[in-house]
């Protein structure tokens, strides 16, 4: 009982942290796409990202390695999206740095989670955990439309605003569905 408490506590911060990065989304489409406000949605999203989830991490009672990782790793994507917005020196030094941390969080983080390092030993898609595996499925898509629209957007190839709607479309399904229905 007390663990469901104690988690409650930095769970709370889950959807101003949603909320964020669904701001960031839009300021990264908004920049893409050469539209107004793109600015404010970039400073407002990931100041407001890196508030919270430092809050959430503040008061988490049992931290890991992997919960520092994690708390880096947005540290420095705001620092990174502050230093190209801004057009400020430092942009290889902090994207390098920014980069070596998504590594370490996907080797340490998302590698056990697919090849079932847990403690029953199964991974999302042995253990038919269809809500998390549909979940995931809405992020990879969006994320991977958004990738390529932003791709299409730089090449000038035709395609790239349907592409980023759609990926801003899927990601905020996901950030619905998520909001909505995760017991949390």
């Amino acid at each position: 009982m007390e663990q469901k408490v104690q988690k409650s506590e930095y769970a709370k911060f889950s959807i101003p942290i949603s909320i964020g990065v669904a701001i960031l989304i839009i300021g990264i489409v908004l920049k893409i796409m050469h539209w107004p406000f793109s600015e404010w949605c970039l400073l407002i999203g990931s100041g407001g990202l890196t508030f919270f989830y430092l809050l959430r991490f503040l008061s988490k009672p049992q931290k890991v390695f992997l919960d520092y990782v994690k708390l880096s790793l947005v540290i420095a994507f705001s620092i990174r999206a502050l230093v190209i917005l801004f057009h400020l020196p430092g942009k290889i030094i902090v994207s390098i740095i920014f980069l070596v941390l998504l590594a370490l969080f996907v080797v340490i983080g998302g590698l056990p989670f697919l090849i079932g390092d847990g403690e029953d030993s199964k991974t999302a898609f042995e253990s038919k955990n269809y809500a998390a595996l549909i979940k995931v499925g809405l992020v990879v898509m969006g994320a991977t439309s958004i990738v390529l629209g932003a791709i299409f957007k730089v090449m000038h190839w035709p395609g790239a605003g349907p592409l980023l709607v759609v990926g801003l479309v899927i990601t905020a399904t996901w950030a619905i569905v998520d909001l909505l229905f995760t017991k949390k």
